[in-house]
């Protein structure tokens, strides 16, 4: 990965909240995205944030930390910057109580 671009893991706001909550670094959240496996996946939709309305891949997955488990959200997509560069975007969170749960597709 080139480093001296800008991070999208790192910067995203929902991201930082997560490491923060947790006592994370930037490293801790790319070894968490890669222990996601397809058997935690639940759904595509549509990103509503955005005009250009890309697809993201939605999974849930549980994670440990500090010996407690907790549900995990992950949502990844890809999309192009205006300088044409493909751009990995990927946000962590917990689930909000006020929508409806995921489930796993398998």
């Amino acid at each position: 990965m080139d480093n001296s671009k800008r991070d999208y893991l790192f910067s995203h706001s929902e991201n930082k909240l997560f490491r923060r909550e947790n006592g994370l670094d930037i490293k801790d959240v790319y070894k968490i995205a890669k222990t996601v496996v397809v058997d935690d996946f639940c759904h595509t939709e549509l990103d509503s944030r955005g005009p250009r309305h890309d697809k993201m891949y939605c999974f849930k997955f549980n994670y440990i930390n500090s010996d407690k488990t907790k549900q995990v959200l992950y949502k990844f997509k890809f999309r192009m910057n205006s300088d044409g560069e493909d751009i990995f975007v990927m946000t962590l969170h917990y689930p909000d109580p006020n929508k409806d749960p995921w489930t796993n597709l398998w």
